[in-house]
């Protein structure tokens, strides 16, 4: 299966974002957009992964704790890491919460 780590925002910050995302799509000519449901804020993408993986990654990511913080976010972009240039990504600033978040999952990953 294809894995990836995410932060799920709170219903607070899917009430603000989400109203965002149908102004994009009543002007859009066609897509998919996501749901309220599936937003997410992906930390990272870990690519295939068996089932011993997952199993493996689940007790690195719940051995990770953190307090909640802002995400900042910035323009509107595409998703440049795939040459795709018809998934629309809402960049965020690189807050030290939020790469002090990424260097605890790396660290994690790396230890186990």
């Amino acid at each position: 299966m294809r894995l990836f780590l995410a932060i799920v925002p709170d219903q607070r910050a899917i009430n603000k974002i989400y109203p965002q995302i149908l102004k994009f799509k009543e002007h859009a000519e066609g897509g998919n957009f996501t749901s309220a449901g599936n937003l997410h804020l992906t930390v990272v993408f870990i690519g295939e992964v068996d089932d011993a993986g997952c199993d493996r990654l689940k007790r690195i990511v719940d051995s990770i704790s953190f307090d909640p913080f802002i995400v900042k976010t910035r323009q509107i972009g595409f998703f440049a890491n795939r040459g795709a240039n018809d998934i629309l990504v809402w960049h965020l600033d690189p807050t030290k919460e939020l790469i002090a978040l990424c260097d605890s999952v790396r660290h994690a990953c790396l230890n186990e």
